[in-house]
This record gives C-alpha cells, structure tokens and sequence, in this order.
C-alpha cells in the first residue's frame, strides 16, 4: 500500500464519493471535522454517544440498515460522556480489519497503560489534540481503500 503525504488540500477538490465513515464524537468538536470529511468526498455518518455508536456500527456490520459497509472509523476519546475504550474494544471484537483512527488529548490525565491498551486494541492511528485538520484528512485519505 503506497501513502499520499503530498496532499495539497488547497488545490484538489475531492467530488465522488470516497467512502463511509463513521465519526464516534460530541456535537461540538466533531462538527468541523464531519464538514471538513464530506467536502472531501465521504459520506460521514455522526454518532454522539457509546449507545449510538455501537448502534450504528452493529446495523452497518449486520445489513440492517442501509448505511453500507463502513471504510473507517474515528473514535474521540476525548469525551467524558463515552466509554472510550469499551468501544474500541467492541470495534475490534466484530471486525478487526477495519481501520480506526482514535483521537486523544494529551491533557485528558491518560495514564501510560491507558495509551498502550488503545495501541493494543489496534488503533490504526492515534491524533493528539491539538491537531493540524489537513493532518487528519490525509490520515483519512490514505486508510480509507480507494475506489
């Protein structure tokens, strides 16, 4: 698999539709992030607590609903309302290979064992907050398969 590092977000403008993401985060901070994604191209499905989250993974993994198979997830540990690592763990006991990108904060009081258990629960890529959004976008860019 070849990455692309050399995304100039200021010049390509991405139209077709790239995937599905599903975008586990609080309505404040996961707002800019949703808009910047479906710009890009992807279809960006928004859950704001655990319930939700799993809800909707486990409709998109079983054929349930017609949300389609998901390309990525990304995970904002960062809220207190979540059981963070409960639902990564979920994540990874109903599909391994999906990649999931978990964004964390540095001041959140995380212990080191904390950030070692997300590593091991297969966390694709770890963002800590604060974050360049281009950063993000090309991480999404390149773990999502292209069509």
């Amino acid at each position: 698999m070849s990455y692309r590092l050399d995304v100039d977000w200021t010049q390509e403008k991405y139209v077709q539709l790239r995937g599905t993401i599903l975008l586990g985060s609080s309505q404040c901070s996961g707002l800019e992030l949703a808009d910047q994604l479906r710009t890009d191209g992807y279809e960006v499905i928004e859950t704001f607590n655990t319930s939700e989250f799993i809800n909707r993974f486990t409709e998109a993994w079983s054929g349930q609903k017609s949300i389609g198979p998901l390309e990525l997830v990304i995970l904002d540990l960062t809220q207190p309302d979540w059981a963070n690592l409960a639902t990564l763990e979920y994540v990874r006991r109903v599909d391994w290979s999906i990649p999931v990108i978990v964004i964390n904060s540095s001041t959140n009081g995380k212990s080191e064992e904390e950030k070692l258990e997300v590593a091991e629960l297969g966390a694709t890529l770890v963002f800590k907050r604060p974050f360049e959004m281009d950063d993000l976008r090309t991480a999404v860019l390149n773990a999502v398969p292209q069509f």
